[in-house]
């Protein structure tokens, strides 16, 4: 009579039991590791490890039995027409596929351990760029977390070399019963079901969902859960950007008939009316450490300080549109909220658009961009070609101090009978703040590492300020210092899906402008952004030129507005001193809360547990659900590029 028992000795040399256990074991301890282990923001991932993990645990080993099911059907179905040598290459294919599972879920906890976000196409182009074309900015962010990347390196690579060498040395040969090939079946299917029938929160299966699910939901997303347009969508936009004339297919598109005189007026101008503008975008930049309110500021940043005080306006109420740097640096020129569900400059490369440097080319400006991280990961080159007439990236200028020198010699070699427009992109205070040996030794602290990395910066950029000012073009001279975006605390990073996306951790950055016309000293308590800053700089120089700017000229006398923050599906919308935190993908998540944003002092960032979460009104309730219908609407815009009409 036939043995159908299975004992422990043939179950070890069965690849359909051996693999899954060896990956299983790498995914369990790479998730371990993960809700265990310290970010690079001090904390761990979570608090509530008791939750996700379970969820976490289970959602990994659905995709790995479904693997091996998947495998096991293919084989089954081989049997009858392969050799046996032939069918060993499914154990190959399968140890490569569980492999490159192993890869790409383990790029994806690093991202939610690095950034708080998870893995998509489009994140997944980005990683490897910054791999293979910022060494010096990869070396920096793995050095300063040796064990966490030796940790991933085992979790990950570990079991692919481990069942290559176990194939090889044992040559699996035995097959599943068919018993034990239903139980198989029988426990994916279960697992596969997770979110049905163990039920997970919305948050926390968000948070949990392995990679492929993440396409998957990408792809459907893509192309049959398209954003729809509907007439309340463009009716909201077209109020927001104050759109006298109605044009159904263009709603953000704001017309100005007298363009050509405009331009052509300005440019009829002498030189010495004609100011220069000078943008310092600083990397990660707090406005909680960085506020001018507070008299500590002046021992922190001394030389913008110094500025504000001469002849210098802040808005303690600024926000980034987005996050992280790719939204800043968007937002800043073309005056667009970020793409609630993709990158623009990532997937809308093509997009019909006008930057506000585009239009101070017609007015005779010479225009000029330096930064000191690596374009390509942000797929900035095809954008700075449009936007600039030189641009510049030097992997040998890797801190703020040199970018400051080189930043003079480019200021000093630009034409003299033109207007000058120029942005620096600075690089020292993007985390692990590593700064030049000179500088002394690394803070243990990270918020010691920062304040350190902010003074370098603030030396640096006062080296440019000191060579304007010496200059006889002081005068015609405007400067205009903001973030790319903030950098939340561990604390904000840690209850991210409790607090919401993007929270002011990641959005609150401070604002300076510096104009010979500003008496010093003056604060804006209105709520302000990014969008904000192109119709400011065309007020400064009295220009009308049709754009498509969904922000206001902050030198106006306009009433407070709102500042509206994107982030992959979350919004957060900061009016006054409130916030409010709402997701478009889940109408259920919606918050409300209140900072000290008007205090005349700086209260700096409070702690979650200090927050004030309120009650919404009525009317507040409706605004949410008319914002994400405009959101809607304003994805369907940008897909389908309608921002700006196409010259005839």
């Amino acid at each position: 009579m036939k043995n159908n028992k299975l004992s422990l000795g043939k179950l070890l040399l069965n690849p359909w039991f051996i693999i899954p256990v060896v990956f299983l074991l790498g995914r369990s301890l790479a998730i371990i590791g993960h809700y265990l282990l310290k970010t690079p923001f001090g904390s761990k991932i979570t608090e509530n490890v008791g939750i996700f993990f379970p969820f976490a645990l289970a959602a990994e080993l659905s995709i790995i039995l479904g693997a091996i099911v998947c495998f096991r059907v293919l084989g089954h179905f081989l049997s009858s027409s392969c050799q046996v040598g032939q069918r060993k290459w499914l154990i190959s294919g399968l140890i490569i596929s569980l492999g490159v599972f192993s890869v790409l879920s383990q790029i994806d906890l690093e991202l939610k351990r690095w950034m708080g976000i998870r893995l998509n196409f489009t994140w997944l182009e980005k990683s490897f760029l910054l791999t293979t074309h910022d060494q010096d900015l990869t070396g920096k962010i793995l050095g300063s977390d040796l064990f966490g990347v030796a940790w991933a390196s085992v979790c990950c690579l570990g079991p692919i070399f481990l069942s290559f060498f176990l194939w090889k040395k044992y040559s699996f040969q035995k097959e599943l019963s068919q018993r034990a090939t239903s139980v198989l079946v029988f426990t994916w299917a279960s697992l596969a079901f997770l979110p049905l029938w163990a039920n997970p929160s919305d948050s926390v299966w968000r948070q949990v969902r392995p990679v492929p699910y993440q396409f998957v939901e990408e792809v459907y997303q893509s192309y049959f859960q398209r954003p729809q347009v509907s007439e309340e969508g463009l009716r909201l936009l077209r109020e927001h950007v104050q759109q006298s004339q109605v044009r159904t297919s263009y709603p953000l598109w704001q017309v100005y008939p007298q363009e050509k005189e405009s331009i052509a007026e300005f440019r009829k101008k002498s030189l010495s009316e004609k100011p220069d503008i000078f943008i310092f975008v600083v990397e990660s930049f707090r406005s909680w450490v960085v506020d001018f309110r507070d008299s500590r500021v002046e021992k922190i940043a001394p030389n913008l300080f110094q500025l504000w005080q001469e002849r210098g306006r802040v808005y303690p109420r600024f926000h980034s549109n987005g996050y992280p740097s790719a939204e800043g640096i968007m937002s800043l020129h073309l005056g667009l909220w970020s793409h609630p569900h993709r990158i623009i400059l990532h997937e809308n490369v093509a997009m019909h658009s006008r930057s506000f440097s585009e239009i101070l080319q017609l007015m005779g400006y010479h225009r000029t961009f330096l930064l000191g991280a690596e374009p390509t990961f942000d797929n900035l080159p095809p954008w700075l070609k449009k936007w600039y007439d030189h641009w510049e990236y030097d992997p040998l200028i890797n801190n703020d101090e040199l970018l400051a020198r080189r930043f003079i010699e480019l200021y000093e070699k630009m034409p003299t009978d033109q207007p000058k427009l120029m942005t620096l992109a600075t690089v020292s205070t993007h985390k692990p703040y590593t700064l030049p040996p000179s500088e002394g030794e690394h803070p243990e602290d990270l918020q010691e590492a920062y304040i350190r990395a902010i003074r370098y910066l603030d030396r640096s950029l006062g080296t440019i300020i000191d060579h304007l000012r010496k200059s006889p073009r002081w005068k015609q001279t405007i400067i205009i210092c903001t973030g790319d975006h903030s950098q939340p605390t561990e604390e904000y990073f840690q209850y991210r899906e409790e607090i919401g996306l993007p929270n002011i951790g990641h959005t609150w950055i401070p604002l300076l402008l510096a104009a010979p016309y500003f008496s010093g000293e003056e604060l804006d308590l209105r709520s302000s952004s990014h969008v904000d800053i192109p119709p400011t700089i065309l007020d400064i120089l009295k220009i009308k030129a049709s754009h498509h700017f969904l922000g206001h000229s902050l030198l106006s006398a306009e009433e407070n507005s709102s500042a509206y923050s994107i982030f992959f599906r979350g919004i957060g919308i900061s009016q006054e001193n409130f916030r409010y935190q709402i997701r478009l993908d889940d109408p259920r998540f919606a918050h409300k809360y209140q900072y000290d944003f008007s205090s005349e002092k700086g209260e700096g960032l409070p702690s979650r547990k200090k927050l004030k979460k309120l009650a919404w009104t009525e009317e507040e309730k409706e605004k949410m659900k008319t914002t994400r219908t405009m959101f809607e609407s304003y994805s369907y815009i940008l897909d389908n590029d309608l921002i700006r009409p196409r010259e005839k």
